[in-house]
């Protein structure tokens, strides 16, 4: 019986790869498999996985052509046979009891999700602990609605994927926020180990670090687009309101004006922003959960939203 399925897409990254594959093939928890997807590399990745899966048995090897982060993992899930599955970054790495302790708790809570904290480390060297669920909210569900919308940090049961058809949505940046609320709201049946147990290493290169090709920013408003289509089929939505309407502040208002900030000639796209909070959320300023945020980030969002550009600039540059 393969109890976990691990799955690593990989692309240009034969400089951090041997860490995240050590950190694989050192799991405590055994019964696992560890799905390498080559997706179209044109590094030696591939020849470093090849040694490993010379020396280890439960790694299988399968090369595709370039395809994206969310098609490898659409792809990894085709071939996975645990009974639960975890994506791990290839230039990231889970400590040793990751797998073990992740399992364990699924298994004796029945989870359908289970939730770690994790830890960001940086090329210089800082390292800093992320707590995944606010313990000030009682309703995990809530909680993990409103966390990083990330899928690594997580331990997910493969009957509840194919029960709700789980699958990422391909080929645009913000790829996890598209899907992360609707999973979300599909189950309560959540639980979450206090524990930093994956190292998520930022680094310039990464998708959500680049600094370039804008275009690929306005697939935010795809997203969007694709949550509110997702949570149509939610028959509780509205239970979820508070939820979805922070998720609009904290990722299309802040972050996302934040990336496009940069750019001088984004100004139309910053507008379509502020129009959009003003249409779908006008008392977005009430929300409970972003009444608790610090107060540079109040005053970013407000000016964002009173398209107060010029003002935002000056004060992401103190």
């Amino acid at each position: 019986m393969t109890k976990v399925s691990v799955i690593v897409p990989i692309y240009n990254v034969e400089k951090y790869l041997k860490k995240c594959l050590d950190s694989l093939v050192g799991q405590t928890l055994k019964d696992i498999e560890i799905l390498a997807i080559n997706d179209g590399s044109p590094d030696n990745s591939q020849k470093i996985v090849d040694e490993y899966v010379k020396k280890y048995d439960n790694i299988k090897s399968y090369i595709k052509e370039n395809g994206g982060q969310s098609d490898a993992r659409n792809f990894g899930l085709e071939k996975a046979k645990g009974d639960y599955i975890v994506f791990v970054d290839a230039d990231d790495w889970i400590d040793k009891n990751f797998l073990k302790v992740m399992y364990e708790n699924a298994k004796t809570h029945n989870s359908d999700i289970v939730i770690c904290d994790f830890e960001e480390i940086y090329e210089n060297g800082v390292t800093k602990i992320k707590k995944e669920i606010d313990k000030n909210i009682e309703d995990i569900q809530k909680a993990y609605m409103i966390a990083m919308p990330g899928f690594c940090n997580k331990m997910l049961k493969k009957d509840f994927l194919r029960k709700i058809d789980f699958k990422f949505f391909n080929g645009i940046f913000y790829e996890d926020l598209a899907i992360y609320p609707i999973v979300a709201a599909k189950t309560n049946n959540i639980s979450y180990v206090n524990k930093a147990l994956y190292k998520y290493r930022i680094r310039q290169g990464s998708t959500m670090n680049q600094q370039k090709n804008t275009k690929r920013l306005l697939d935010i408003f795809k997203v969007f687009e694709y949550i509110e289509s997702g949570m149509e089929s939610i028959s509780n939505k509205e239970n979820f309101y508070e939820e979805m309407e922070y998720i609009y502040i904290n990722h299309l208002l802040h972050a996302a004006s934040l990336r496009f900030i940069k750019y001088k000639d984004e100004n139309e796209n910053l507008i379509k922003i502020s129009k959009i909070m003003k249409t779908k959320y006008p008392k977005w300023r009430k929300n409970k959960y972003y009444k608790k945020e610090n107060w540079k980030y109040k005053l970013i969002c407000y000016l964002l939203y009173k398209n107060k550009f010029n003002l935002v600039r000056n004060l992401i540059k103190q």
